[in-house]
């Protein structure tokens, strides 16, 4: 069973905009999702210089057809993002429609200096927001700044805890009709003790 949503063409209109590609640009696109972000990515610098991966392998077949029969042949591969794609690398853009808890170092390092990522970060406690950075000229970092606007994405699967992936794999799992709750492990709440006991 696949695992994707479609973006709200609105958003991805306004992160595209903000990414600011460019002809010669090389980009990666994270979450390739139905394929149609990378069918607007591959307009500007050519289907070529566009790589939309994602760690679906049904998603990926899916998104490959869907390009092919409108006439875009970008490299669709199957791959965790968590890693990003070093084959093509190094990208001037990379835009991730998933969210991640931080941007993954790999993400920096196959960004040439003066490129640009933009991603969803969120944290456990807040929503989170969209973030985008430029990779400084050592190519070892980057720094960046919230958009004031608010678009949120399911999270990057390498990154999900195994535990929560077992709790959807039982629930996939359950017969139709049926409630089940589980938890995949024991869990330990200790209780309150002064400082220094246990």
């Amino acid at each position: 069973m696949a695992s994707s949503s479609s973006t709200q063409p609105a958003l991805m209109a306004l992160m595209l905009e903000v990414l600011d590609v460019d002809d010669g640009h090389r980009v990666l696109e994270i979450g390739t999702g139905t394929g149609y972000n990378a069918a607007l990515l591959s307009h500007r610098p050519g289907a070529k210089a566009v790589t939309p991966i994602d760690i679906d392998p049904t998603v990926v077949t899916d998104a490959r057809t869907r390009l092919e029969a409108t006439g875009y042949t970008p490299t669709v591969a199957l791959a965790d993002a968590g890693a990003g794609y070093p084959a093509n690398a190094p990208y001037d853009r990379i835009i991730a429609t998933v969210s991640v808890p931080k941007i993954p170092y790999a993400w920096v390092q196959q960004t040439r200096p003066g490129g640009k990522l933009l991603t969803h970060l969120y944290r456990t406690l807040d929503a989170g927001g969209l973030l985008l950075a430029t990779v400084d000229d050592s190519g070892r970092c980057a720094h960046g700044t919230f958009l004031p606007d608010y678009g949120s994405f399911m999270p990057l699967r390498s990154i999900v805890r195994p535990d929560g992936l077992t709790l959807l794999q039982h629930a996939l799992r359950s017969p139709a009709g049926t409630r089940r709750h589980s938890t995949p492990g024991a869990r330990h709440h200790p209780r309150s003790h002064p400082a220094g006991s246990a």
